[in-house]
């Protein structure tokens, strides 16, 4: 072979080998910055939870960042605001990507950042943000596509088993928000892991966030056999939902773990009687000394506590997610991190432990920590509660 043919085979080969990811990461890779892109909510009825993503992912990259980087590139993240809007979900993914982004956080949520996660997912790119309804994930959206939240049927049987196993619990009632996928999901896998304990549904009954009143719903929970408490379902978006329930019913109350922090609680401002599953507590008492200190950055970078519990957490752990997951691959190509943050196998990450497998791209056996709210103010229990068993998740 004349030296023509073999500068042309050996051409061939790395051309080959950089679209399978072999070998060493580009030049390019090798000193240009991770860009990480958000396309979630600045704005809107979701920004108080997707703002505390981010700060906790500016707060990871900014100490990753301090030590040196990810194999020496530094991490930059670009945000473009979706507007808590279904229909710029996918826009904004693109858009992003348009700016430079080579990872997509779509919005929180199954519905709202499907969207998002699938135009990222077309263009190569991997997308992995945090959602409890089973739609940001594999089996769903597609291989690109990972969730940094362990899932609304675990948070569920969480709450089914604190209720039944720690607290004694036998009769519920259950007041079911069908707005989201997420609040249907969390109300069916919530009944399924209670009834699978043995216990009793006493009623049901159901309503939209944007109901401006439940008083036909309060009025039959009244009526109802007395529940040993009562399961709501839903998310803090403006219903009226929990202070008309506790103007007739001042029993034991199960929040879903959207309502983790302190955000919502003006109507309310005495509530009593509460509990609340969440990644991990932001008020000092959380049993990890790691999360007590994140949140004393939190408050320092931010200017303000945390008004949300769980989601700084999940931004911090999922920028730490990625950069392990490219310390692995030596590249942010998206099939190659796919593959890297597939052998996670109890990854210590500041949520807490997390696996992948090629099948399951959600951390579904996560622990939560449990939070009692009295008289306004929650607090840690102390307690965190692994599933014993989830009700069938398509992850």
């Amino acid at each position: 072979m004349n030296r023509h043919g073999l500068l042309l085979v050996i051409g061939c080969i790395a051309v080959v080998a950089t679209a399978y990811g072999g070998g060493a990461a580009s030049g390019k890779d090798a000193k240009d910055p991770i860009v990480i892109g958000t396309a979630n909510s600045l704005t809107g009825v979701l920004a108080p939870f997707e703002l505390a993503i981010n700060n906790g992912m500016d707060i990871a990259a900014d100490e990753i960042n301090a030590a040196g980087g990810v194999k020496g590139r530094k991490i930059k993240i670009i945000h473009v605001d979706a507007k808590s809007d279904l229909n710029l979900s996918a826009t904004a993914a693109l858009d992003v990507i348009e700016k430079g982004a080579q990872i997509v956080v779509p919005i929180c949520d199954a519905d709202y950042g499907a969207p998002g996660a699938r135009a990222a997912n077309a263009k190569g790119i991997l997308a992995i943000t945090c959602a409890g309804a089973p739609g940001i994930g594999k089996q769903i959206i597609g291989p690109l596509t990972f969730n940094t939240y362990t899932g609304s049927p675990t948070e569920s049987a969480i709450g089914a088993e604190f209720a039944f196993k720690t607290k004694g619990w036998r009769k519920a009632y259950f007041l079911c928000d069908r707005t989201l996928e997420y609040t249907k999901v969390v109300c069916e896998a919530f009944k399924t892991r209670w009834k699978g304990l043995g216990g009793k549904v006493v009623g049901e009954d159901t309503f939209l966030q944007a109901d401006v009143s439940i008083a036909a719903q309060v009025t039959r929970l009244v009526n109802s056999p007395k529940p040993d408490f009562v399961m709501l379902g839903s998310y803090p978006g403006g219903s009226p939902a929990i202070k008309q329930i506790r103007a007739a019913y001042d029993g034991p109350l199960m929040l879903s773990a959207a309502y983790s922090g302190t955000f919502w609680l003006k109507p309310t401002p005495h509530l009593s009687n509460v509990w609340v599953p969440a990644v991990g507590s932001s008020y000092g008492d959380d049993p990890r000394p790691k999360v007590n200190a994140f949140f004393a950055k939190y408050k320092k970078k931010t200017g303000a506590a945390a008004l949300v519990d769980s989601y700084p957490l999940l931004g911090y752990s999922l920028v730490q997610s990625l950069a392990k997951a490219i310390e692995i691959a030596g590249t942010t190509d998206g099939k190659q991190l796919a593959k890297a943050l597939e052998t996670f196998r109890d990854v210590q990450l500041l949520a807490g432990p997390t696996t992948y497998t090629k099948t399951c791209h959600v951390p579904v056996k996560r622990s939560l920590l449990m939070i009692r709210y009295d008289d306004g103010k929650p607090r840690s229990t102390g307690r965190f509660v692994r599933p014993e068993k989830v009700p069938p998740y398509p992850c």
